[in-house]
């Protein structure tokens, strides 16, 4: 049976990894694997970079998934269809991008390798044991070894410092719905360039409601356009800093 380790980005399963290599889980993951819709922020592409060369070093594969049929998710969301949960003043839309981005890839690798069964393990915490599900596909069996071992994130975090590595920032991507409001401030003032694409691509999103007479969306909860919601002039404030803390629930596999 294969055993590999579905690598989101997030501290948890950077923390997972280095556990994992160390000996510390057992049976081992042969492989990281990264599904990758194509619109992370920048941070977790830099940081998945440098943790390629350092599992490299430990004999553990890291393999980046896509999903080649849809093609880029903001791709897919600006041209063809809003599969991300927008927000509208009658409340939010359904979250599809995490099953054809993230989980389907997969998937599609493992039947890719031959793995007729396989145990994926994901990088669930004990602060948010919650979160816990089975596997949907009877061939495939959910492993948290984050809970197994009685780990926080706060304990993943340690864990990374202790190896030496950098920590990551948060997994998402730039236009997710589940941005906390601190989040797309800070966006708009240390990032113009890409509050600006996300604006660009809400603003795309509208003008495809309009043809079909559809009612408005919006990326975040205040529910109106991002350029009216944040300024780039508006310096978060310390409380506004996000906190490491995950609310999305960690939707997009950690």
């Amino acid at each position: 049976m294969m055993e590999i380790l579905s690598y989101g980005g997030g501290i948890q399963t950077v923390a997972l990894a280095i556990l994992n290599v160390a000996g510390t889980v057992e049976p081992r993951a042969s492989h990281a694997v990264f599904a990758d819709p194509g619109s992370e922020m920048p941070g977790t592409y830099e940081h998945i970079d440098i943790m390629k060369r350092w599992l490299a070093k430990r004999g553990m594969e890291f393999v980046t998934v896509r999903n080649e049929k849809d093609g880029p998710l903001e791709q897919y969301v600006r041209e063809r269809s809003t599969v991300i949960p927008v927000q509208w003043n009658g409340g939010m839309g359904r979250r599809q991008c995490t099953s054809k981005w993230k989980v389907e890839p997969i998937e599609r690798w493992l039947r890719a390798q031959h793995a007729e069964t396989a145990v994926i393990q994901l990088g669930i915490s004990l602060d948010e044991f919650h979160r816990m599900k089975a596997n949907q596909k009877p061939q495939y069996t959910n492993r948290h070894p984050l809970i197994d071992l009685r780990l926080t994130r706060r304990d993943c975090r340690r864990i990374i410092e202790e190896a030496g590595l950098p920590v990551p920032p948060k997994s998402a991507c730039f236009f997710c719905p589940f941005h906390r409001n601190s989040t797309w401030q800070n966006l708009a003032v240390f990032e113009p360039e890409l509050f600006e694409h996300a604006a660009e691509l809400e603003d795309a999103i509208n003008q495809r409601k309009d043809y079909n007479g559809q009612h408005q969306v919006y990326l975040s909860n205040k529910r109106r356009p991002l350029r009216t919601a944040f300024s780039p002039h508006q310096y978060p404030l310390p409380l506004d800093v996000p906190e490491p803390d995950d609310l999305c629930g960690g939707h997009c596999m950690v």
